[in-house]
């Protein structure tokens, strides 16, 4: 079904910060509220609806920085709708962005997409001089996904910078899988992926470059185009109502290649928790 998707983030500092480090498992979690709404409404007559609105919030345990040792509590409200424009055409935006996307076949969209990736503090990365804060990057793109079966689905997307932030580009591959458990109102997504991107981007994220003062004896890092992360993660919805749906989820993000070496990565076993709650209209 064809839709426009609105979406309206508070708390957009925070909530960004968390979806642009780990985007992949924010996708997992938007993924279980539509699997668990539908669930709750499958022995319901069908309505022809052209427009649904979900208010959710989560409270996620994570790294304060990618690649960080240590790790905080952020979270906060998110608001997402949708719209039917035609039966094959959608525009949406959500924690990926803004877009549009195309109905190729019963099994297959494609469509474009921009984003904006939020800027970042650097100043809790500590013992090395030098780093400079990033500006926030706006990237537009293009999607693929593919529906093999009822449950399994493979996505790749790429975004290229056009805001000279990072001057690079991006890649994402993806494979997830929804299960229903049955005679229960639970739904188990599990999602696991690979992040690429090129040198410039790379170099922007996940570089260092020697202090210009003369005074300290690091060493610049820089790096090529590469594979830089690998995600796997599930979540555990539960429809305890119509329209109501609890939310936990547990993933895990490595980070790989010449990003893993990085004097930015402290640790390179990244961990996130979260529990939310969501109600769609």
């Amino acid at each position: 079904m064809a839709s426009l998707l609105i979406n309206l983030n508070f708390n957009l500092d925070i909530i960004m910060k968390y979806f642009n480090a780990t985007s992949i498992i924010l996708s997992l979690f938007l993924s279980t509220v539509f699997a668990a709404t539908a669930q709750a409404k499958e022995n319901q007559l069908p309505v022809e609806k052209n427009w649904e609105l979900v208010i959710s919030g989560l409270l996620i345990w994570t790294p304060e920085f990618t690649g960080s040792d240590e790790y905080e509590i952020i979270g906060g409200p998110r608001i997402e709708s949708y719209f039917n424009l035609t039966e094959q055409s959608t525009l949406f935006a959500n924690n990926k962005g803004i877009g549009l996307d195309y109905q190729l076949s019963d099994n297959m969209n494609t469509g474009i997409l921009g984003s904006v990736r939020s800027d970042q503090d650097r100043s809790k990365i500590k013992n090395l001089d030098g780093l400079l804060n990033i500006d926030e990057a706006f990237e537009v793109g293009s999607y693929l996904s593919y529906q093999l079966t009822n449950q399994w689905e493979i996505n790749i997307s790429g975004l290229f910078d056009v805001s000279d932030t990072h001057e690079g580009w991006t890649a994402n591959l993806s494979v997830s899988h929804e299960y229903m458990i049955p005679n229960t109102p639970i739904t188990m997504t599990t999602l696991a992926g690979v992040d690429y991107a090129d040198k410039n981007y790379n170099n922007t994220y996940f570089g260092v470059k020697s202090p210009t003062n003369g005074t300290s004896t690091q060493s610049s890092f820089v790096l090529d185009g590469g594979f830089n992360s690998a995600t796997f993660g599930t979540t555990f919805s539960y429809a305890s109502s119509e329209n109501t749906t609890l939310i936990g989820l547990i993933s895990a993000t490595q980070i790989i290649g010449d990003a893993k070496n990085s004097p930015i990565i402290k640790e390179d076993t990244l961990i996130t928790v979260g529990l939310g709650v969501a109600y769609t209209f």
